[in-house]
């Protein structure tokens, strides 16, 4: 006998209420097919196939795309160009770390940030690899483009800065300058900036208690000003939570009530998206500070995916539907493990993620 399946998962922490669980799998309605046997149809989360391997296996810390369509990957303390073909080309190397690497690039340049005192920048036409030697360079967590300027957090502070907006690329590590005079500080709060991010053309700076919105004005005395009344009481307890699709971001919040609810913010505005069963879980976790959060799209469905490392489990959120799926694999005792995936990018026509564990890219 067919037994429609036409709810949604997680919606009760209590199991008497609801008791419904999703694994690898995604929902689709059939609201526009008024033939189809059930109201919705659940299809099976894609698998991996082999791309590329690295020289030697780590920890896969950052999967990169450029503006101009190339691809780059650090895997453990070595930083790789990703060829076409998936062959895995030595670029340099940086400290190795337990974070996450972030990267941006303006076309000509890509940097490199670990969280440490050092950042690195790769000129793109050459890959040609090295140090930023500007001493104004503060060190940074996070890094993005915006409006020809790259944006820096100053690890535990609630400041920012910028570079230059002009790079002298005879010497690419050089050409990577500052103003030591264009630094800024999250002003509504003073809780340090985690996470950096752009959605729309403005820049989101999210603290670990609050968020507030910049945009580029061309102040005279600093690019960037704060949008005024775009101000949000929620920061993130997971810096590398954050992500975003199109013109909406996602982050495992936190605030001065408590921790452990998904965000999606858009526009100037937030709302919550995670369901109460998943809520009562996190907080459950032993740690959700690792939490690595990503953006991806399958066939029609877009997805922002949610991994918790220490505690070995991966969550997706369904753009489309709304809905939440438990997403990974079965090890050899049959017990679902974390997916492999560690980062995501879309190239060559396909979306590529790196492993936490052996550095493959799939």
């Amino acid at each position: 006998m067919r037994f429609p399946l036409t709810g949604k998962p997680y919606l009760s922490k209590s199991n008497i209420a609801s008791y419904q669980q999703c694994v690898n799998l995604y929902a689709e309605l059939n609201v526009d097919d008024p033939q189809a046997p059930v109201p919705v149809t659940h299809y099976l989360m894609p698998g991996t196939v082999l791309f590329g391997t690295p020289t030697n296996p780590d920890n896969t810390r950052c999967c990169y795309r450029t503006s101009l369509g190339t691809a780059y990957v650090v895997i453990g303390p070595t930083v790789y160009f990703v060829a076409t073909n998936g062959a895995l080309v030595f670029v340099g190397s940086i400290p190795d770390r337990a974070s996450q690497v972030i990267m941006a690039d303006n076309g000509l340049a890509v940097v490199v940030v670990d969280g440490g005192t050092i950042g690195y920048a790769i000129d793109i036409n050459t890959n040609l690899f090295g140090p930023i030697i500007d001493p104004s360079f503060l060190g940074a967590d996070f890094v993005v483009y915006l409006d020809t300027f790259f944006v820096f957090n100053r690890p535990g502070t609630n400041q920012f800065y910028i570079s230059l907006s002009l790079v002298n690329f005879s010497l690419l590590t050089a050409g990577i300058s500052f103003d030591p005079l264009d630094i800024a500080a999250k002003s509504g709060s003073a809780d340090p900036i985690v996470s950096l991010g752009v959605l729309h053309q403005n820049l989101w700076l999210v603290g670990s208690l609050t968020t507030e919105i910049w945009i580029g004005t061309g102040a005279a005395d600093f690019f960037f000003q704060q949008v005024q009344g775009a101000y949000i009481d929620h920061g993130s307890g997971a810096a590398y939570s954050f992500a975003n699709q199109d013109v909406v971001a996602f982050w495992l919040g936190q605030d001065r009530q408590g921790f452990g609810i998904v965000f999606q913010g858009t526009g100037n505005d937030d709302s919550e998206i995670s369901a109460p069963y998943i809520l009562s879980q996190f907080q459950k976790y032993i740690t959700i500070a690792d939490a690595i959060g990503g953006c991806f799209q399958t066939a029609d469905h877009a997805f922002y995916a949610l991994i918790f490392p220490t505690q070995n489990i991966g969550w997706l959120y369904d753009l489309t539907t709304k809905q939440w799926c438990e997403w990974g694999v079965l090890d050899a005792n049959g017990d679902l493990d974390r997916p492999r995936a560690n980062c995501f990018m879309f190239a060559f026509g396909k979306i590529l993620v790196g492993d936490f564990n052996n550095g493959k890219v799939y």
